[in-house]
């Protein structure tokens, strides 16, 4: 099985490495008080949504500076197991939250969002794709997910087991991995690969890929995005503040818009 996290095209490379937002209300003039920070980590399918909805809450609080990091839902896992600095985190798997817990590491947590999985192909569909069992034609030599302990990955691999797809392409050698969704997306779009699985949402931001088939939810475990307050963003008001907005209507609009599901829209609280 191959693992694309290395020798990847230019594009690839520069897109993956913009990982880091920093979405400040502060300006440099001096004099001026410094914004108060809030560090939040989130999956990488999560990315955009979540710019806009730190932009849009600094519209409302511009004292304060909030700095997203996004990626694996298990590589930033292990960053918060490891002491890094986070208040808030927005994984796509319930597992890690659950794990958060167990360390004692999280104060509370919303299960937020729901997505879904799609099979998507590169713009004009070379290898004319229209079913997940096309994949084992000769015209398929590589179907791109994203890793084996990345969510989209996990979920994938279920989806294919569920069809009876999994084995054959592995032992076809037709099974590549991203090192995350949205380098799986990256590897479609520039045709590295005939078809790739990603979640809907991401496949909605890219003029590059076609979305040739919807995969049965039934054949893979339904997909949840945990909010978490860890322990250390309950200790801060700012932290909680944003919290309370991103779980908020207001947040959850922004999420929908990006084509996100909220698992509880009737019982969202009002943006504060």
């Amino acid at each position: 099985m191959q693992v694309l996290t290395s020798h990847r095209p230019a594009g690839i490379a520069l897109a993956c490495g913009c990982c880091l937002l920093l979405v400040s209300g502060c300006q440099s003039n001096l004099g001026q008080t410094p914004a108060r920070q809030v560090r939040v980590l989130a999956a990488a399918s999560t990315a955009s949504a979540m710019e806009e909805i730190a932009e849009q809450f600094q519209q409302r609080h511009p004292g304060i500076s909030i700095i997203i990091s996004t990626g694996p839902s298990n590589g930033l896992t292990q960053q918060i197991l490891a002491g890094a600095p986070a208040d808030i985190f927005l994984p796509a798997h319930r597992q890690w939250a659950e794990l958060l817990d167990a360390e004692g590491l999280s104060s509370r947590t919303v299960d937020l969002l729901s997505n879904h999985l799609v099979l998507i192909v590169p713009r004009g569909n070379p290898a004319q794709v229209q079913l997940p069992g096309d994949l084992l034609t000769d015209a398929v030599t590589k179907l791109v997910i994203a890793g084996e302990h990345v969510p989209a990955g996990i979920y994938a691999e279920q989806t294919l087991n569920a069809l009876q797809l999994f084995a054959p392409l592995q032992s076809e050698g037709k099974l590549a991995r991203g090192s995350d969704v949205r380098t799986t997306l990256i590897f479609v779009e520039v045709a590295e690969a005939e078809a790739g699985i990603v979640y809907a949402t991401d496949a909605q931001r890219s003029d590059l890929v076609e979305v040739v088939a919807t995969f049965d939810p039934l054949t893979y475990e339904t997909v949840v995005y945990p909010a978490i307050l860890l322990q250390a963003g309950d200790a801060s008001p700012q932290a909680r503040q944003f919290f309370d907005y991103l779980i908020s209507s207001a947040g959850i609009d922004i999420f929908t818009q990006h084509g996100f599901a909220s698992l509880d829209s009737k019982q969202l609280p009002h943006p504060p």
